[in-house]
């Protein structure tokens, strides 16, 4: 990986979630306040996959309501994590190395 300013590193360390990344047709989605370039997945602002996930899993509520119900109510979280759950995508990279903490 090279960094700006020319400086390479052979490592680095970085969160993968185990439930694996959001999709949005078929493809993981990006984190547009993360910049990047050379993107070769679609990006979305957090305020854009709030909204995605709420159409995923709770269509037409509001998305004030639909963030405040997660906070309230742990079923509705885990429900929301299985549906979402199920159209994940796991990361495949191969020359990665999963340390355990």
């Amino acid at each position: 990986m090279r960094l700006d300013g020319g400086l390479a590193l052979s490592s680095v360390y970085m969160y993968s979630s185990r439930r694996g990344a959001l999709a949005q047709g078929g493809l993981p989605v990006a984190l547009s306040e993360i910049a990047a370039e050379g993107r070769r997945w679609p990006s979305l602002g957090q305020e854009e996959i709030q909204g995605h996930v709420r159409d995923r899993t709770q269509p037409g509520q509001p998305v004030d309501e639909f963030i405040l119900s997660a906070i309230a109510d742990e079923k509705v979280r885990d429900d929301r994590t299985r549906m979402l759950n199920e159209e994940s995508l796991p990361f495949n990279y191969p020359d990665f190395t999963l340390i355990e903490l």
